[in-house]
């Protein structure tokens, strides 16, 4: 365990202990603890050069963390997360977050957690990925939208976006138990655009792998360069889900959807202008907005 340092003792909980130090660290090791609370699995059964390549983190942060909580090195933490893997399984990672929530967290820090999620967005790897995926979405027939448990409001964000200039988006949803019905006849002509976080929906990562092996060029939202939705994607968009809140933040999510939709609108120039036309005077005829008296 680690050794003391007064705000610490052998009774904390590794988890506990990275919640408790969270403010007190700098920016850069606050990313690494987020995305060790995260993926917890992980921590406590690979080696840390593997873990450095699936976060994006560098192994050098892994082991300053654990040096600024108290351990000699990366080992001493480790074991932390590799003990509560042998003593069974604990509660779900937001669930623990609540249960050890500080409820006086103060709105400015969250409101700068989340500028810094946004800002994480907008890199030159990305605007390359989105460039490339505009061209897709371009030639493709059909683009079939996939996202699951939190990723659900993502997608559907997107879906809102995009079906004012793009007729061949399609929500994979549940409505009428018509998920996979959705995806059925995807091939090389269509894309799919999919989104998860770790620990990834089973149902978001097997859907997009059958999809990319019936030959449809997948594009996936992640928050790891190596999650399990990144690997099986030909392409994917990295945002940061860091959050000062209880719960991962979607906040960096809808402002990589938000900048791929324009991106779209503008590959389609004149073209989407029309579109966005005819679909509001569709909405206006229709009674879509209640009037303002």
């Amino acid at each position: 365990m680690a050794s003391q340092r007064g705000y610490m003792t052998k009774q904390q909980a590794v988890q506990e202990q990275l919640r408790h130090q969270y403010e007190n660290l700098s920016r850069t090791l606050r990313r690494t603890a987020s995305w060790i609370l995260a993926n917890p699995g992980e921590v406590a059964t690979r080696p840390l050069n593997e873990l450095s390549a699936l976060s994006g983190h560098s192994s050098a942060s892994f082991i300053r963390l654990a040096q600024e909580l108290g351990y000699d090195g990366w080992k001493g933490l480790r074991e932390g997360f590799a003990q509560i893997l042998r003593d069974g399984p604990t509660d779900s990672m937001f669930a623990e977050r609540l249960a050890t929530f500080n409820s006086a967290a103060r709105p400015q820090t969250m409101l700068r957690t989340e500028l810094k999620n946004v800002q994480s967005c907008y890199t030159p790897e990305n605007a390359d990925v989105i460039n490339e995926a505009v061209e897709h979405m371009a030639k493709a027939r059909r683009i079939a939208l996939i996202g699951r448990r939190s990723c659900t409001p993502v997608m559907t964000w997107l879906h809102y976006l995009l079906r004012i200039t793009c007729p061949g988006a399609v929500l994979a949803d549940d409505r009428g138990g018509a998920f996979g019905l959705d995806l059925l006849g995807l091939d090389k002509q269509d894309m799919v655009i999919s989104a998860s976080f770790s620990p990834c929906s089973r149902e978001t990562v097997g859907a997009t792998s059958r999809a990319r092996q019936a030959g449809a060029w997948t594009l996936g939202i992640v928050d790891a360069p190596l999650n399990a939705l990144a690997r099986v994607t030909d392409k994917h968009l990295l945002v940061s889900k860091e959050a000062d809140a209880f719960f991962d933040s979607m906040v960096g999510a809808m402002a990589i959807v938000q900048w791929l939709a324009s991106a779209w609108a503008l590959r389609l120039g004149s073209g989407a202008l029309e579109r966005a036309k005819a679909y509001q005077k569709l909405m206006v005829e229709t009674g879509a907005f209640a009037p303002e008296e």
